[in-house]
This record gives C-alpha cells, structure tokens and sequence, in this order.
C-alpha cells in the first residue's frame, strides 16, 4: 500500500493527507494518470494477488487495448511430469488473468471523474462471465506468454482475446473470455 500512496502522491505533485488521498477525483483520460494506473494495476496483479504471485506472473506491457504477461514454468506447474507439460489448468488460468488485466486497463478510461477509492471499488466487483479455451498444442518450455487484447469494451460486459505462447513464439491455446465490468 505505500507502494501506492507514494505514487498517487506523486501523480497530484503534492502532499496529500493519506487518509483524503484516495477521495481525490481523477481524470483518467490524462496520459500521467492513465500510467499510474497501469503501474497500480500491474502490482495488484503480479504482488497483491497470492495465485499470481506464485505463477511468478510479471506484466511486460500493459496499454488500453492489450496487455502481455510472461511467467517462468517450475516443477510445480507441471501437469505431464514424464514430459514436462504444463498444466491445462495453468494455461486457462493465465490466459483468464490476461483477459481480465486487458479489461480492467481498457477499463480506465471509462472512469473519468472517478476517485481512486471508486475504481478499485469496482474492479472488485468485475468477474469473468465466461471463457472459451482451445489448445492448440502442447506447452513445453522455460518461459511462457500471454498477449490479451479488448475485443469489446462495453459499459457492462467487455471481451477479451488472449493467444498463450511458448518461448518459441509457437502458438500453444488461445482464448476468448466476457467480463462484467459494470
């Protein structure tokens, strides 16, 4: 949370009394703003949220309509041992984190006038309504990606697409996912 405070304080180039500086409003349309809000999307994610953390999830790049994420395989993600396979379950899982990072960046642009206590208020109540995953082939390899990109970006309900890759560049699932975000 210091993480935070620091730089939302830094973005409004003031002190700002910890207990009011979520209240403030913000224009989300604002570039500096908009980046700042990625930054604190990204650490919800890749340090805030226990599965992730342990995916190892670390978000290479995030801007309004795409995110792309990378995470190291390790023994424990393993789902074919005598093969070294990842596990299906991991791929949705991480193809479902995308999407939904995706969504929730896309997301705050339509949050203009909203304070910091307000978006974080509503992504909590933004949830995936339904996910689609095909495997194309198996996941072998060191590291693994997942570019997401905003299909639709509706009031209530937003789609995503996500294509996982292996650290050939193969293609290995892709995924289309909806999202409540209102």
């Amino acid at each position: 949370m210091k993480k935070i405070t620091q730089m939302v304080s830094e973005l409004f180039e003031e002190e700002i009394d910890t207990s009011t500086l979520f209240q403030k409003k913000m224009n989300t349309k604002d570039k500096k703003i908009f980046d700042v809000m990625k930054e604190i999307i990204s650490y919800r994610y890749t340090e805030k949220m226990p599965f992730n953390k342990f995916l190892g999830i670390e978000i290479v790049s995030a801007e309004k309509n795409e995110v792309v994420l990378k995470f190291p395989v390790r023994s424990e993600l393993i789902g074919n041992y005598q093969e070294q396979i990842l596990h299906g379950g991991v791929i949705s899982a991480v193809i479902d984190l995308a999407g939904a990072a995706a969504v929730q960046i896309n997301a705050i642009l339509n949050m203009d006038g909203f304070s910091f206590t307000e978006i974080q208020d509503q992504f909590a109540k933004m949830s995936t309504i339904d996910m689609r995953i095909d495997f194309l082939k198996n996941a072998k390899g060191q590291n693994f990606y997942v570019k997401s990109n905003v299909v639709k970006a509706g009031n209530k309900i937003s789609v995503a697409k996500s294509i996982f890759y292996d650290d050939e560049n193969c293609k290995v699932a892709v995924g289309t996912a909806s999202y409540m975000v209102g």
